[in-house]
């Protein structure tokens, strides 16, 4: 069967062209092949496998209560897990929203902890550092950690002192 479809406000204007039209199973099978081929993209994992990582922090030998931020940076430079430390003294990292975990590896850990905003507020100032400073650098850090499957439990908990 063909199909002539007249164009019009083209160049040659007023000509006719003759087209071939597809059998419609040839679409059901170009939909199936792509719903296959797409489907095979959305279940691979993108970048490297991301280990579970959840742990404590404690200060003075307490677990930790005003909440705060913990990081896991690489030597690299190429993987910064993060991650809120909850008002339990507990955090989980992820690499980026919705990818919970860090990649295997060794990684130094950097802590910022302040006092809880409320806190500050009744004082009428920015919150304050409450431990060290050396904590808020990978450089500087003495804390450090291995992400790997096979983690001893409480190898993610973590104490600091001021």
């Amino acid at each position: 069967m063909k199909m002539v479809a007249q164009l019009r406000g083209l160049p040659g204007a007023g000509s006719t062209r003759e087209f071939k039209q597809v059998p419609l199973w040839f679409g059901a099978v170009l939909a199936g092949f792509s719903t296959i081929a797409f489907a095979g993209c959305s279940s691979k994992q993108v970048g490297p496998e991301l280990i579970p990582v959840h742990g404590t922090i404690s200060l003075n030998g307490k677990l930790l209560t005003t909440g705060g931020g913990v990081s896991f940076r690489d030597d690299s430079g190429l993987y910064q897990a993060n991650g809120d430390v909850r008002p339990d003294g507990t955090y989980t990292l992820s690499l980026s929203p919705g990818h919970e975990g860090a990649p295997v590896g060794k990684y130094k850990v950097v802590v910022c902890i302040s006092e809880p905003r409320e806190e500050a507020a009744r004082h009428n100032r920015l919150p304050v550092l409450i431990i060290n400073r050396k904590y808020l650098d990978a450089k500087t850090t003495p804390l450090s950690a291995e992400v790997k499957k096979d983690a001893a439990p409480g190898a993610y908990d973590f104490s600091i002192t001021n």
